[in-house]
Parts: C-alpha cells; structure tokens; sequence
C-alpha cells in the first residue's frame, strides 16, 4: 500500500477489510524493518566479537614478549651486578694493587742505587787500570782485573734484571690472585 491508497482510502472511507490490509502492510514493513536492523546488529556483535578475540590474543602475544624482555633483563642484571665491583671494593683492590706497586718500585730504585753504586764503582777502577796500563804496570794483573770487574757487572747486570722480571711476576700474580678470589 502507498501513501494514495491512504489517501484514497481515506476519501472513501475505511471498512475493516481495508484497515485490515493496512496494517498487515505496515506490520509487514515494520517487521522487515526490524529484521533487517537485527541482522545488521548480529553482524556488528559478530564482528566486535571477532576483533575482540584477535585483540585479546593480540594482547596475550604481546604480554608474553613483554615477559620474555622481562625475565631476559632481570637475568641480565642478576649476572652484571654479581659480576661487579662496588666502589668499596674497587677502592680496596686500588689500594692493594697501589701498595703492591709502591713496594715493588722501592725495591726497584735500591736495586738501581745498588747498581749504580757498583757501575761507579768500577768506572774507578777502570779508570786507575787505564792509568796502570799507561805507566806500564801490572799489564797480566790489570788483564786480569779488568776481566772480574767485567764479570761483576755482567753479575750485577744479570741479577737487577732477575729482579726486574721477579718484581713484574709478583705484581702480576698478586692482581691475579686480588681478581681471582673477586670472582668465587
């Protein structure tokens, strides 16, 4: 029914069977209406389900990354700060290792001081040997002086550089053992 059947029903008046027919047609719209709004509902409630369901799992993927960064940063930091050294015993370690060097360097400096005692020392006797040999005396023993001079210095000369490697050794040996008792 349109809207000129109204009005031509309306012009001539209504019976039962016209009004009848009427709203049969208007509940037929109506009902058409609402069926056609209730499927476009079903599809948006479906859809808002679906996109809910892919969000939700979504989320839970995400949720499970952030877990592994989390678990595989608190790991990390486990591991870095048992492996790290505080300022207290950085300073400690400084302290020890600065001593270790200060005792070594004073045995090193009366090693030289020793050394270099015995080198003007025999730079004299060489001397007063060159002067022997110049005037002419003693030429065997003068030979043979200055071949134990010599000798004395290769000894002297041999032992400040066993010293030397026995001082480096120990300071590295005393490191070694300061980093190494750190570690366990």
């Amino acid at each position: 029914m349109t809207a000129e059947d109204n009005g031509k029903h309306f012009d001539e008046g209504w019976t039962l069977r016209t009004l009848k027919q009427f709203y049969d047609q208007v509940f037929a719209d109506l009902r058409e209406l609402l069926l056609e709004r209730e499927k476009r509902h079903d599809e948006r409630a479906e859809a808002g389900k679906s996109s809910a369901i892919a969000s939700s799992e979504s989320l839970k993927e995400y949720k499970a990354g952030a877990n592994e960064i989390r678990a595989a940063l608190n790991d990390w930091q486990k591991t870095v700060t048992r492996d790290m050294v505080t300022k207290t015993e950085l300073s400690s370690l400084e302290g020890k290792v600065f001593a270790v060097v200060d005792g070594q360097g004073k045995e090193l400096k009366g090693s030289v001081s020793t050394l270099q005692a015995s080198m003007d020392g025999l730079s004299k006797l060489i001397i007063a040997l060159q002067n022997s040999e110049a005037r002419g005396e003693g030429g065997a023993a003068a030979k043979q002086s200055s071949r134990s001079q010599s000798n004395f210095v290769i000894g002297i000369a041999i032992t400040v550089a066993l010293g030397l490697i026995a001082n480096v050794v120990t300071i590295g040996l005393v490191m070694y053992k300061i980093f190494v008792s750190k570690g366990t």
